[in-house]
């Protein structure tokens, strides 16, 4: 998973496994960028191939608001999910 910070407002997760949880490599993003908040674009790959032969990804839009975030939907915006860093050895 990489993750690329295009502005202060805009970055990319890329190189998501397709079994992956999006939950789990959003949690990641915000444990990583904690002062982060704009969108974020998830880029997840899936068992499909474009036909140049290269895999064929989906992307998911979130919402990033310094420790959490939410995916963007059109009609209805969905839940906050708030991110907080585990004690050592929890």
């Amino acid at each position: 998973m990489n993750h690329k910070l295009i502005s202060s407002k805009m970055a990319f997760v890329t190189d998501v496994n397709k079994d992956a949880k999006n939950d789990d490599a959003m949690r990641d993003f915000v444990l990583k960028h904690p002062d982060f908040s704009g969108t974020v674009t998830l880029m997840k790959d899936t068992k499909y191939k474009e036909s140049n032969g290269d895999v064929h990804r989906r992307h998911y839009d979130y919402d990033v608001e310094k420790g959490k975030y939410r995916r963007k939907h059109h009609s209805n915006m969905g839940q906050w999910k708030i991110v907080t860093p585990s004690a050592p050895g929890e």
